[in-house]
């Protein structure tokens, strides 16, 4: 149910209050929407009287927003947003089921992409659309119908469907494996290690699944997969990377694992999407997809 109509600006109000929000201005927004500073000013002041509240403080020629203001500002901000997508959404696509994906910038870019033309050509009524993301967000504030998650299977206010576990790869460049031989696990401790900030502990496990006792362990902090495994590709240590993210450069030589010894980490990768929508048609085929090719 929509609320009382006396509560919902016109859009036209509510774009050039969000301008003037964000350029600071009455006269900066005015000039970017074409208007002149009089129209912009009786705008914002008939949307002040709508909402029988102050938006900006007039000081002598300047306008400074107020505190409510920027709240208001923001939240505007994404719902014109949202608004926008959805109709770029419906003019690119008109016939077509939509489904908004979030997914982790390693994965998208090395797993995902690469196998989201044979869904789309089973699938020529679905249009998907990528964004990327680092940590887990509220699905309320984004546009975001789904997104594959590594980690535990809880996410606050979701559902989740497990797609796959995670197994990490010892690998490294062809010149750096002849600078240093890597005939034995134990050989590893005498290496370069290069280590993730978002798997800290994986080496530490890895040396224990093969009973190898060890001390501090040092050696460069990476904080992105793809950083990793270009550190990795120049020799400048041994990386512990998924094997999701591998066959490309292991099939074209960039990067060898000369120890056939992965270690399965403690998360794991799932399809996630908001537990007040209904499972989407278009989010069900995809996950059938992606459990189908998860373990390729």
């Amino acid at each position: 149910m929509l609320a009382p109509k006396r509560l919902l600006p016109s859009l036209s109000m509510l774009s050039i209050f969000e301008a003037a929000a964000r350029r600071g201005s009455f006269s900066a927004a005015a000039e970017e929407l074409c208007l002149s500073q009089s129209a912009v000013s009786r705008q914002i002041k008939c949307l002040e009287s709508q909402l029988e509240h102050e938006l900006f403080v007039r000081e002598r020629k300047t306008v400074r927003i107020t505190e409510a203001g920027e709240r208001y500002a923001k939240t505007v901000r994404e719902a014109l947003l949202l608004i926008a997508n959805a109709s770029i959404n419906l003019r690119a696509s008109p016939e077509k089921s939509t489904l908004n994906l979030a997914v982790l910038p390693s994965l998208g870019g090395n797993w995902l992409v690469p196998r989201l033309c044979g869904f789309l050509e089973q699938n020529p009524d679905i249009k998907i659309n990528l964004s990327t993301y680092t940590e887990p967000f509220d699905f309320h504030k984004e546009s975001i119908d789904a997104a594959i998650h590594f980690g535990s299977d809880h996410w606050d206010n979701a559902e989740t469907r497990f797609l796959a576990k995670e197994k990490l790869v010892p690998v490294c460049s062809e010149g750096f494996l002849e600078k240093y031989p890597l005939d034995s696990p134990e050989a590893v401790l005498d290496v370069p290690l290069l280590h993730l900030t978002t798997r800290p502990d994986a080496w530490e496990r890895w040396f224990r699944s093969q009973g190898i006792a060890f001390d501090f362990l040092t050696g460069m902090m990476i904080d992105q997969f793809d950083a990793a495994i270009k550190a990795a590709q120049c020799g400048m240590g041994l990386a512990l990377i998924p094997e999701i993210l591998l066959s490309r450069n292991l099939a074209d030589d960039s990067l060898v694992a000369p120890l056939d010894i992965p270690v399965e980490s403690e998360g794991a990768y799932y399809l996630v999407w908001p537990n007040d929508t209904e499972y989407l048609p278009a989010l069900s085929r995809f996950y059938d997809y992606l459990n189908r090719r998860a373990s390729e």
